[in-house]
């Protein structure tokens, strides 16, 4: 699998980065909710092609953390 190919993980981190700058610059809330529901699915995703399922939800509980 290539670099830019659809299903690996720098593309599904590319989308995390993506829709987390749209979370955060965005003004409508419901854009927001789902840019950041979009951002946690894909590092999620990305997360798992690497190998380290299990570190996601860690991680997007310490982003909200760190948000809130």
């Amino acid at each position: 699998m290539g670099i830019l190919e659809w299903g690996s993980g720098v593309s599904y981190l590319a989308i995390t980065i993506f829709e987390a700058v749209l979370a955060a610059v965005i003004i409508n809330t419901i854009h927001r909710v789902v840019s950041a529901l979009a951002a946690a699915v894909s590092l999620s995703f990305a997360l798992s092609s690497y190998g380290a399922p299990h570190i996601a939800p860690a991680l997007i509980t310490a982003g909200f953390v760190v948000v809130c």
